[in-house]
């Protein structure tokens, strides 16, 4: 290594996808289609009002849209999400995953301290609420979120 030249890690998966609990494994499916633009946006829209009904879809859409434009934004540096299908899961997944599980379950602190390493300080609470809010509205309806189906 060398102080001239910056060591820059590559993206690595850092879990399988099939090791995270049943809610973190669903959010990152959702998150990486989310992540895939306007076309995949509203598959995730139909995805989610097909397997939880139209007003409980669009309620966890738009948390999810919320939560994911938001770290977008105002995120420290660009999310780093797989490929939907992706069997792998990177270390921003993880974190995202858990902390939008912290949240939900009330964990109020560890969520705003998880927030502040992946967003600006002073928004640290603002994204542990939204993050809090998309938990609930996601486990208020849990067939409405599943693994993501494959990319076309």
């Amino acid at each position: 290594m060398s102080l001239e030249v910056p060591l820059r890690a590559a993206a690595a998966p850092v879990r399988r996808l099939d090791e995270l609990p049943e809610a973190e494994r669903r959010l990152v499916a959702c998150a990486r289609l989310w992540a895939g633009g306007a076309a995949r946006h509203a598959d995730l829209r139909r995805l989610l009002e097909d397997r939880g009904g139209e007003a409980a879809g669009r309620a966890a859409f738009g948390r999810l849209d919320e939560l994911m434009r938001l770290l977008l934004v105002h995120g420290r540096r660009p999310l780093r999400l797989s490929p939907v299908g992706a069997e792998g899961v990177l270390g921003d997944e993880c974190v995202l995953a858990r902390l939008v599980g912290l949240a939900a379950e009330g964990a109020r602190e560890e969520a705003i301290l998880m927030s502040a390493v992946m967003i600006r300080a002073d928004l640290a609470l603002e994204l542990a609420r939204v993050a809090a809010a998309t938990g609930r509205v996601l486990a208020r309806a849990p067939g409405a979120v599943g693994p993501a189906p494959a990319a076309p």
